[in-house]
């Protein structure tokens, strides 16, 4: 071989080499990028909650520690903006925000189409019906004694009239590390929203030794949510007693 051809073979393989770099060609030892999902894509949606939400809310948004997203009638009942903040924000103690970061995150507009697709993929304006009480506390609204009354009567049965919990049935709703950890809008939507998941009714009902049909109204789930938040003891108020 002269050196003539070598000089040109090992001209021919740098040029090749370059060009397979050119074009993206996979080398050996070479990383594949991934292909991302398009936004607003069922994959999309798919890939953000496993990845974000699985771990809280459960497979298929259901049967979690924390509330389930699945739900059609929290999905009617919760507005869009309010939904897209929580994503973005975070929600009480235990709920992160996954707001865009250097580092992770989701977009603006990944959160606004997830958000849409949660809606869309699990939501069901039929089975959440009609007439839903306000998502978010009324501003001044909620007697605390009524409220205490109120729930003794209709959620006495599970969890204690006091709400410390009940031998046999449900756990406290008034222990106080609980409530530490949990939002107002938290205690609100499961008067509202229950776990049924869990075997917690909606605030339709049905509720144990109560008539069928018999649930709470507007006012009712208004004085819960107050006496519920009132039990709340701040941590530097403990302290001092």
């Amino acid at each position: 071989m002269t050196l003539y051809s070598l000089g040109f073979r090992l001209l021919g393989g740098t040029l090749l080499a370059l060009a397979m770099v050119g074009c993206d060609w996979h080398l050996p030892g070479k990383p594949i990028k991934p292909v991302e999902p398009k936004i607003g894509s069922r994959a999309h949606f798919e890939r953000v909650y496993f990845v974000h939400c699985l771990g809280c809310h459960g497979p298929e948004g259901r049967n979690g520690p924390a509330r389930p997203l699945s739900d059609p009638m929290y999905l009617a009942s919760i507005p869009n903006a309010t939904f897209e903040k929580v994503v973005e924000e975070g929600h009480g103690v235990l709920m992160p925000g996954f707001k865009k970061t250097p580092f992770s995150g989701l977009t603006p507009e990944e959160i606004s189409a997830f958000t849409t697709s949660i809606k869309t993929y699990w939501g069901d304006p039929k089975k959440a019906g009609s007439d839903l009480p306000p998502y978010a506390q009324p501003a001044g609204s909620g007697n605390v004694k009524t409220g205490k009354s109120t729930f003794a009567t209709y959620c006495g049965a599970c969890h204690g009239d006091d709400g410390a919990g009940k031998e046999g049935g449900a756990g406290s709703v008034v222990n106080n590390f609980y409530l530490e950890l949990v939002s107002d809008q938290a205690l609100r939507s499961t008067v509202i929203f229950g776990r049924t998941d869990l075997g917690c009714p909606t605030y339709r009902g049905p509720y144990p030794g109560m008539p069928e049909g018999k649930g709470l109204s507007p006012s009712d789930i208004d004085d819960v949510t107050a006496w519920l938040v009132s039990n709340r003891v701040s941590i530097s108020e403990e302290a001092k007693q």
